[in-house]
C-alpha cells in the first residue's frame, strides 16, 4: 500500500534518491514556500513531488483569460522504477493539485526536463492529465493547467478504470 502525505524531516536521503534514479535535482528541503510530498510504500519513499505556489508566469505563458496570480510551479514529480505504472504518479500529482487549490492557486506550471530519454514518457504522464504546452522557460518548455480541471481529469480517468476492470472475487 502506498500512502501519499507531506514530507517530514525523516524523508530528505529518500526524497534525494527517487530524484536522482529519475534523473532530476536533488530537492531543497521544504520550507513554508517550497512544499514536497512523499509517496511512501513498506517505509520507503517509493516517489516525490516538489513545487511552489506563489510563482509569477505573467509575460512567459499563453494563459486563458481567466487565469490570475499566484501560479504554482511544479518543479519536479519522480517515482522509482519499481513503483512506476501502479498509480504512484498520479497520487503525487493530485496531492500537488489539491494543495494547490487550497492555496488558491488559479494555474499549474511544469517544466518537464528536455534534456533527456525520459522526457517522451514524462510529457506522456503530464498531457493525460491536460497540461498542455503554455510558453518557454529559459531552459525547457512550459506545460500547464488549472488545478481543478487535472484533478476532474485524474477522477475521470479513474472512474474509466473501475468500469472496464473487471470485478475482484
Amino acid at each position: 500500500m502506498v500512502i501519499v502525505r507531506e514530507a517530514n524531516d525523516g524523508d530528505p536521503a529518500g526524497t534525494a534518491a527517487v530524484f536522482r534514479a529519475a534523473g532530476l535535482h536533488v530537492p531543497r528541503q521544504p520550507s513554508e514556500r517550497h512544499h514536497i510530498w512523499v509517496a511512501v510504500s513498506g517505509g520507503n519513499v517509493v516517489g516525490a513531488v516538489e513545487g511552489t505556489f506563489d510563482s509569477d508566469f505573467n509575460g512567459r505563458c499563453r494563459f486563458p483569460p481567466e487565469v490570475t496570480r499566484p501560479h504554482g510551479y511544479l518543479s519536479q514529480l519522480g517515482v522509482l522504477e519499481s513503483s512506476r505504472r501502479k498509480g504512484v504518479g498520479t497520487d503525487l500529482l493530485r496531492a500537488y493539485c489539491e494543495a494547490a487549490v487550497d492555496a488558491w492557486v488559479s494555474f499549474i506550471v511544469a517544466s518537464p526536463a528536455d534534456f533527456d530519454e525520459g522526457m517522451t514518457a514524462r510529457s506522456g504522464f503530464f498531457a493525460r492529465y491536460g497540461l498542455v504546452e503554455v510558453g518557454t522557460g529559459l531552459y525547457h518548455h512550459l506545460i500547464g493547467a488549472t488545478p481543478r480541471d487535472v484533478i476532474a481529469r485524474i477522477r475521470a480517468r479513474a472512474d474509466r478504470v473501475r468500469e472496464v476492470a473487471p470485478p475482484l472475487r
